[in-house]
């Protein structure tokens, strides 16, 4: 199956940051989303080790793995840059301190597992990065958090389709 034609990200450009001043609640929430259970740091180890183990069961689905990672350490980039921006420094760690761990990510080897538990994070991240919205004041971050939405929510299509697939020829 090749999965040429799915759209991986959203073409608009991130927005910048303007009229930051520091803010610890701010850097907390963009820890958060950054290296927490369900953030980018998460997605990055979790789909990095998904290209790798998916590559004899389909290319395609390794190839897409493997852009959709790129995504995700680009806004790994953006969040960190916003927390120096906000007065903190982009250590991996969540708002409440704890260092990540690649136990945040989901080891599973089937491709209808690897897409299943693609498709719950990506549903999370959508919803913390929503929440992270209604949280902040700064008009500019919100658009950077909601411009990264809209990459998620391409991420979260092309998980559901690529199970649609999968399902059907039954991996």
């Amino acid at each position: 199956m090749n999965y040429d034609n799915l759209i991986l990200c959203s073409t608009e450009p991130y927005p910048e940051i303007v009229d930051a001043k520091p803010n610890a609640m701010i850097v907390n929430i963009l820890k958060d989303l950054a290296s927490g259970r369900v953030g980018e740091y998460t997605a990055i180890t979790q789909y990095t080790y998904q290209h790798i183990v998916s590559a004899d069961q389909s290319k395609d689905i390794s190839k897409v793995l493997e852009e959709i990672s790129i995504t995700e350490m680009r806004h790994l980039e953006l969040l960190s840059k916003a927390i120096m921006t906000f007065g903190g420094k982009p250590i991996f760690q969540d708002g409440r301190g704890n260092y990540f761990t690649s136990a945040y990510a989901n080891y599973s080897a089937r491709l209808i597992d690897m897409l299943r538990a693609n498709i719950r994070g990506e549903t999370r991240a959508i919803y913390e990065y929503e929440r992270a919205i209604e949280r902040v004041d700064n008009a500019s971050l919100k658009s950077l958090l909601r411009r990264i939405i809209a990459d998620e929510q391409c991420h979260l299509k092309v998980f559901e389709e690529m199970e649609r697939t999968i399902d059907f020829f039954g991996k």
